[in-house]
């Protein structure tokens, strides 16, 4: 199974990035990272064939479930457009120098680490928000604790099959990033393409790697 995904994913991103060399640049290519982390990851496919069945998600009315589906597409397109527009920023900007746009992806991802663990850290502020609109009886605080720990940052990138429905797409938004971000610097110098493309299947595959 571990071989099958590897190169069921390793497949799948080479095409991606083939048939997108010529596409106009676009952050919505973030979606077909997000199926490079799948393929690559079958704990994942696991718990989909699963269904989530036991998930609090599926606990609430059809008003509750449009609203957290809703809220995620809209806090993950945001992201991922900031994302977008930095890496472009940045790719730009040393596109002249070879080695100095593979440091400055390779930084870039590190920044866009930073940027997810705080934006996911204040994502639970805006969920439990939209429960409240559901349960009135939520009384009002701040749950927002403090950052994510290097811990739960690990445990996200090591995918379990029994993991929560919100685990698992918190682990897809922070496990494309670096694919998404090699390919964003793969579009602006499409000569240095076996530099991001091993990049990027290393770091998609990185949950077999620590597991």
């Amino acid at each position: 199974m571990t071989f099958l995904s590897f190169a069921f994913s390793s497949i799948y991103l080479i095409l991606v990035w083939k048939f997108s060399s010529k596409e106009k640049l676009s952050f919505y290519k973030f979606i077909a990272h997000f199926f490079a982390v799948i393929i690559a990851t079958p704990a994942l496919w696991q718990a989909i064939l699963n269904g989530y069945s036991q998930d609090s998600f599926f606990t609430l009315n059809l008003f509750g479930n449009a609203g957290i589906i809703i809220i995620s597409t809209v806090l993950i397109s945001l992201f991922y457009k900031i994302l977008f527009i930095k890496s472009q920023y940045l790719s730009r900007k040393t596109m002249l120098r070879a080695d100095l746009l593979i440091l400055t992806s390779l930084i870039d991802c590190i920044l866009s680490l930073m940027l997810f663990v705080f934006l996911h850290s204040l994502s639970s502020q805006i969920y439990y928000g939209f429960y409240q609109m559901l349960i009135p009886d939520l009384p009002n605080q701040l749950v927002i604790k403090s950052i994510l720990s290097f811990e739960r940052i690990q445990s996200l990138m090591i995918i379990s099959q029994d993991g929560s429905l919100s685990n698992h797409l918190s682990s897809l938004c922070l496990l494309a990033i670096s694919p998404f971000t090699f390919w964003v610097y793969y579009s602006s110098k499409p000569n240095l393409i076996i530099y991001f493309l091993t990049l990027a299947l290393l770091s998609i595959n990185l949950p077999l790697i620590l597991s």
